[in-house]
């Protein structure tokens, strides 16, 4: 995923993707940062894939990495920029 969100966008989407005016949030501020939430998801997923969590914290963790998938696909809708260029 974070590979995905580091890759220039192809050149077809962009005039898809320009606004005079970006969204408002949808979520709070404190969850717009795509790149603190891909950590996350990646450091739950490797979690997960440890296979020694107790089944009560895998159930518990499985519901969270989901949460934070769907956060990041349906509700963040501001632009990723990272060093001053728009990704």
């Amino acid at each position: 995923m974070q590979k995905l969100c580091d890759e220039d966008l192809p050149a077809h989407l962009l005039p898809h993707l320009t606004s005079d005016e970006p969204p408002a949030p949808c979520v709070p501020d404190c969850w717009s940062d795509s790149s603190a939430l891909l950590e996350y998801a990646q450091s739950l997923t490797q979690a997960l894939l440890s296979r020694t969590l107790p089944d009560s914290v895998t159930v518990t963790l499985t519901g969270l990495l989901h949460d934070l998938v769907i956060l990041l696909t349906d509700y963040l809708k501001q632009p990723y920029i990272r060093g001053g260029s728009l990704l």
